[in-house]
């Protein structure tokens, strides 16, 4: 059904956009429950790039959209606040959560405290600092396009407007994780443990 989905799609980018992301994320979750179970250094050398695809297939996602995608999409989602409120604060509320917020927040509270206690004697404050503020690019971007669909009724060809603040987090994701790959790299030994960890809390988070 996923498939026909994807391929029923008119934008030749976001079918194969959607496509490298499915591949992607199912290596993930392959690879992540072979660390975790393994924890073996080769599985971090596949679980992390694996990961890296997938932020990058989301941004491509974001950008097809943005370039290509049209009010006329979501006509029976724009203004539902004023025709059904409750219905609305539903769809937000299911929204936000397949948004994998909680999962993103527990993924980071794990991955920063994993890093301070295995990794550096010092509270890594700018790791913190960059962590946050790729969080909130993703809370603000998820937020503003929920409130854009229910509570505007945008014309049916006007452009959706993409979250912006999603590419920083992306783009941020992407710089955190490889930095976590390089510095694993430095000391297999001692990060393999915090590595397994990072996985385990990633994939049991809510």
């Amino acid at each position: 059904m996923v498939g026909g989905n994807v391929l029923s799609l008119q934008s030749r980018r976001v079918r194969m956009s959607l496509t490298a992301l499915a591949l992607a994320h199912g290596g993930v979750i392959m690879a992540g429950y072979l660390l975790a179970v393994e924890g073996s250094f080769l599985f971090v050398l596949l679980y992390v790039p694996l990961m890296m695809l997938t932020l990058i297939s989301i941004g491509l996602i974001l950008s097809a959209l943005e370039k290509e995608g049209t009010a006329e999409l979501l006509t029976d989602l724009s203004g539902l606040v004023r025709r059904n409120a409750p219905l609305s604060v539903a769809l937000a509320l299911l929204l936000f959560f397949l948004g994998l917020m909680p999962l993103f927040l527990s993924y980071y509270t794990g991955l920063a405290w994993i890093f301070y206690t295995t990794t550096f004697r010092d509270p890594p404050l700018f790791l913190a600092i960059i962590m946050g503020l790729s969080l909130l690019a993703l809370l603000v971007s998820s937020v503003s396009l929920i409130a854009r669909i229910l509570f505007f009724r945008p014309k049916s060809t006007e452009k959706i407007p993409a979250p912006r603040l999603a590419y920083l987090h992306s783009m941020v994701s992407v710089i955190v994780i490889g930095g976590i790959l390089v510095l694993g790299m430095l000391d297999v030994t001692r990060s393999l443990p915090y590595f397994s960890y990072v996985v385990k809390t990633f994939l049991l988070a809510p």
